[in-house]
């Protein structure tokens, strides 16, 4: 009767330590732990993100590199938010001000596909069609894993795709980035490309995810002038350029006017009506805010408010200069960010 009792007891409390132990890993599981490398999706740094805030999620995705060690590397050059990179998006303001790197989930996916294709084989599609599926396999997973309710609606998911491949060993496609807007960004290059220069290509990624989020504008020019574009007049600049007898511009000049001006009537007009108005005169060298002209792939009519921003080309990679937006951008950024993403 005794062996019996004291089996019973044994057996009792054996149970009992099970449903501890189970119990427990069900509530480290809920909070974002797991025993078990089970999910594909992994912090970029350990403890930096909350889910259950209202922060943008971005996700890094890679494609044909040889080892996670080697695609996390660059990851965490172009985030710096350790300061791994004087280049990174983390080290340039107004990112790097206190308190906004809260705004940002930083993520990185383990799976990394490959085609087994030779890079002369390889194209833009075949990429693309190789790294897409595991872009919703990623966000998947994070519902999964972190009991979340993430939606690629363009809103709170920001995939940053970036494939290990030389732009110039791929068929018509010599550039080294692009962007979908809020539908994420897809950056091609090769580790040891002599084409850029490491830091070069790690501000072009940067660069793309400027259009994605806050949805800057490309600030280099190319040929022609902006009142060649049919639809130049009714087109949002989004406060970023001005563009004298647009239907943004409070002067109300019209463009047959505006073309009769001597250069500095035009550019004493410009200083008068430009949304950054107020900022003329701030900053120091490429990014002291001024009128300048040229802007979305037109070299004339259409005026920006620095000399060369990160989204202009090519960047100011030089030592001892500043890389960055210049303050009128610098607070577009801000108010866009802090009103999406605000506490």
């Amino acid at each position: 009767m005794n062996g019996i009792l004291f089996f019973y007891e044994f057996a009792k409390k054996q149970i009992l330590r099970l449903l501890i132990i189970s119990f427990s890993l069900f509530l480290m599981q809920g909070i974002g732990f797991c025993t078990e490398n089970k999910y594909i999706v992994d912090e970029l740094y350990p403890g930096h993100n909350n889910i259950r805030s209202n922060r943008l999620n971005i996700i890094f995705i890679g494609g044909e590199y040889n080892s996670f060690e080697e695609f996390e590397k660059i990851c965490k050059d172009m985030i710096a938010l350790n300061g791994e990179n004087r280049y990174g998006l983390m080290q340039i303001k107004p990112f790097s001000e206190p308190g906004f790197d809260k705004h940002f989930n930083f993520w990185i996916c383990r799976k990394i596909p490959k085609s087994g294709k030779p890079y002369k084989q390889l194209t833009n599609q075949i990429m693309w069609e190789l790294i897409k599926p595991v872009n919703a396999e990623a966000i998947e997973d994070l519902n999964r894993h972190y009991r979340a309710n993430l939606k690629y609606d363009g809103r709170n998911i920001l995939p940053v795709m970036i494939a290990n491949t030389n732009p110039r060993e791929i068929p018509n496609y010599n550039y080294g980035g692009g962007s979908f807007g809020r539908g994420g960004t897809f950056t091609v290059w090769k580790i040891g490309n002599p084409w850029f220069a490491y830091n070069d290509m790690i501000v072009t990624h940067i660069h793309e995810l400027m259009h994605s989020i806050p949805e800057l504008y490309d600030e280099y020019g190319g040929s022609g002038s902006i009142y060649d574009d049919p639809g130049w007049k009714t087109r949002k600049y989004g406060k970023q350029f001005f563009v004298p007898g647009s239907s943004e511009d409070p002067g109300k000049i019209t463009k047959e006017r505006f073309l009769k001006l001597s250069e500095t009537e035009k550019l004493e007009y410009v200083k008068q009506n430009c949304p950054w108005k107020n900022y003329i005169g701030k900053g120091t060298g490429v990014l002291k805010t001024g009128i300048f002209e040229g802007g979305l792939g037109k070299n004339q009519n259409i005026y920006r408010s620095v000399q060369n921003s990160i989204m202009n080309y090519p960047y100011n990679l030089v030592p001892g200069k500043t890389l960055g937006f210049g303050e009128y951008l610098e607070n577009l950024i801000r108010e866009k960010i802090i009103r999406e993403f605000g506490k």
